[in-house]
């Protein structure tokens, strides 16, 4: 595995760019919430892992950058996303 992918609040990253990323992981575009699964709703992307390494979060984008992180109810800075598989 590649090391995971870190965000950090006001750092150039679209939505468009986490959904990319996440379909890549394998992750589905689903609304109920499932491990391995992501929800889009306006300008935010809700994530949720696949492994508890991991946190669920709700990510808000403006103007391609990463606005506001939000874990378990709380306001964060970073958050690490579960790394690409390296392929061979």
């Amino acid at each position: 595995f590649y090391a995971p992918l870190l965000l950090n609040v006001g750092e150039e990253f679209s939505a468009a760019d986490l959904t990319a990323y996440l379909a890549e992981l394998g992750y589905e575009n689903r609304p109920d919430e499932v491990a391995g699964s992501y929800s889009i709703d306006k300008n935010s992307v809700r994530l949720v892992p696949r492994s508890d390494l991991f946190p669920a979060a709700t990510l808000t984008f403006e103007k391609n950058r990463l606005a506001k992180i939000f874990l378990n109810s709380q306001t964060g800075e970073k958050i690490e996303i579960e790394p690409l598989p390296m392929r061979s």
